[in-house]
């Protein structure tokens, strides 16, 4: 600062001595663009030397977008950059439009009773309530991210045991998914990110929770097939996927939704809570650091199969487990006599969290009656089972 102070009385004299007006005119506009960096940077608590904010080699609207650095933790409210393709402070407390700020017009709507919330982090903000209460931004060619994202939220979990998503661009409508990435807090109140490339899927999760019921700044980045996840700034988990960009071709209600997915009719996905101050970005603005062992922090030691959801259920129903290691996996479900209606087969299947969805049919596709079933997993010399109830 006190270089600039320096160099602006330089200018200042020679004006005063030259009344050289272009000179001094050049000085000036140079001067203003290193102010506003400065007021921008000191009130988002971000400090860097004058001589790392790019006067030259941007268009004049670029210049207008101050650009922050692309890692760090930031208090304030985020401000739009070259890099920035979404931003929703969600201060509008009235209406169903939920502004974009970054400039390039990405207004969500507010769909199934999604409302505003007067105690957000930095004002006005979103209150999701489950029940697939959500923010709806169409999709276009800007959300069509490919090898590079960063994703940030300020969210404020309420203690659940449902699956809380935080931002998708995903569609599960048969069972199978498909999309780009899913944000989500897991029942356990373990972050995850899920990215995809068509049929390839891979995730990270945190190994520590995340606390409720307080507001906490949640990231996500993928960058060329790598992967992080931070709390507050400090990365929490890491990951490399199979692949280094997402899906590029269409695929049906490819919208970017906040706070739940498009549809999925097999598990209630909403988040519960508030959001305030979501950023997309098109750029890694986290530097990503590498753990020597990225899955012990995203499978447990032992295999875990979960209960089935919903339980009591009719219809359909949703059985999960998750595998520390590649394993030959057969999941079947049982009558009370001991009868066999369904089994699915996965040989060497990766490590990793899976899921298979009954319809509550038999093998050859016929309704099965109501009452206590069985079903049970297999990987190698491991076996366990749980019961679940259909009830029509």
């Amino acid at each position: 600062m006190e270089k600039i102070t320096r160099k602006f009385s330089i200018c200042k004299r020679t004006k005063n001595a030259h009344q050289d007006q272009n000179e001094w005119e050049n000085a000036m506009r140079k001067w203003e663009i290193v102010r506003i960096a400065i007021v921008c940077i000191v009130s988002h608590s971000v400090f860097l030397s004058a001589q790392s904010i790019p006067l030259n080699g941007y268009s004049d609207a670029d210049k207008a977008k101050v650009s922050l650095p692309l890692a760090g933790l930031e208090n304030g409210e985020f401000i739009p950059d070259i890099h920035t393709v979404g931003l929703w402070h969600f201060n509008e407390n009235a209406g169903d439009t939920a502004f974009d700020s970054s400039g390039n017009g990405l207004h969500g709507i507010l769909q199934n009773g999604a409302s505003w919330d007067a105690g957000g982090k930095f004002g006005s903000c979103i209150s999701f309530a489950s029940n697939n209460q959500r923010i709806c931004v169409p999709d276009t060619s800007l959300l069509d991210l490919s090898n590079e994202f960063t994703l940030d939220a300020w969210i404020y979990l309420l203690p659940t045991n449902n699956r809380s998503i935080i931002v998708s661009k995903w569609n599960n409508e048969s069972g199978i998914p498909i999309g780009q990435f899913i944000f989500i807090v897991w029942p356990s109140n373990h972050l995850c990110l899920w990215v995809a490339n068509e049929s390839q899927h891979y995730s990270i999760t945190t190994a520590s929770l995340i606390p409720t019921e307080e507001w906490i700044l949640v990231s996500a980045v993928f960058n060329k097939g790598l992967l992080g996840i931070f709390i507050n700034g400090s990365q929490v988990a890491s990951g490399q996927a199979p692949f280094d960009a997402l899906t590029s071709v269409e695929y049906p209600n490819d919208d970017l939704y906040i706070g739940d997915l498009w549809t999925d009719t097999f598990y209630p996905y909403s988040f519960e809570g508030k959001i305030d101050e979501v950023r997309i970005s098109n750029s890694a603005r986290y530097a990503l650091t590498h753990v020597d062992n990225p899955r012990a922090a995203l499978v447990p030691e032992a295999i875990h199969l979960s209960q089935n959801r919903p339980n009591p259920f009719n219809a359909t129903t949703v059985i999960e487990y998750v595998l520390p290691k590649p394993n030959d996996v057969e999941l079947s479900i049982h009558n009370i006599l001991g009868q066999e209606m369904r089994r699915w087969i996965n040989p060497n299947q990766a490590a990793g969290s899976y899921r298979e969805v009954w319809d509550g049919t038999d093998k050859k596709g016929r309704v099965v009656p109501s009452g206590l079933y069985f079903y049970r997993l297999k990987c190698g010399d491991v076996a366990q089972s749980k019961k679940m109830v259909l009830m029509k």
